[in-house]
């Protein structure tokens, strides 16, 4: 039986050591992966963005972990909304975050995608959801 936190948690581990890496190859595969998505980060200062993609993951991990609600990850939701994120973008987001643990992750496997899936899949859907 798989820990899927454990796989998780040294996965992240790994990544974490090269996150510079990490933020440029998601964005690389995000900000492709449709029209629609290039179009949101067309006018956007990546710098910022960057940081705060660290920050909302920060936020997706608490979630996971806690299970409770922050201030900060309501408000996370309500900007997404506000943009008018779908469905597909979320996948996209989620398929782009594992295209670049494939690159950055060297043992990366599709039990260690699988357990990245686990770990946010609490968040994303608490975003999707949240005071609809």
């Amino acid at each position: 039986m798989a820990n899927y936190n454990r796989l998780f948690d040294d996965s992240y581990t790994r990544v974490h050591v090269n996150f510079d890496e990490f933020i440029a190859e998601f964005y690389k595969s995000f900000s492709t992966s449709s029209n629609d998505i290039n179009r949101l980060f067309s006018n956007t200062d990546m710098d910022k963005q960057k940081n705060m993609l660290k920050k909302s993951f920060e936020h997706l991990l608490k979630f996971h972990y806690s299970k409770n609600s922050t201030d900060e990850l309501v408000k996370l939701a309500q900007l997404h909304r506000d943009m008018e994120v779908t469905e597909d973008m979320y996948a996209d987001w989620m398929q782009s975050l594992l295209d670049a643990v494939r690159v950055v992750d060297y043992e990366c496997n599709n039990e260690i995608e699988l357990a990245w899936r686990i770990v946010l899949a609490p968040g994303i859907e608490f975003m999707k959801h949240v005071d609809k």
